[in-house]
């Protein structure tokens, strides 16, 4: 696993090796076995960088239910 330290550095990944690395983050160990506290940590601690990142390059719907891009 690759240790990004900020969202400035995926700006260099593409799409596809942002989603294998939280697939690898995730499947480490059981997180349902841990407490929500933890599991809350683990969102802000390791994961939090990838979905800014991926929100980021994501296409949203406004209310009139069309596709804009986020700039």
């Amino acid at each position: 696993m690759v240790d990004v330290t900020s969202t400035k550095e995926l700006t260099y990944w593409t799409t596809l090796e942002i989603k294998n690395e939280i697939l690898e983050l995730i499947k480490v160990k059981d997180r349902n076995l841990e407490t929500l506290k933890a599991k809350v940590e683990f969102y802000k601690n390791e994961l939090a960088p990838y979905f800014a990142e991926l929100s980021r390059r994501n296409l949203y719907i406004n209310n009139d239910f069309r596709l804009v891009k986020i700039q």
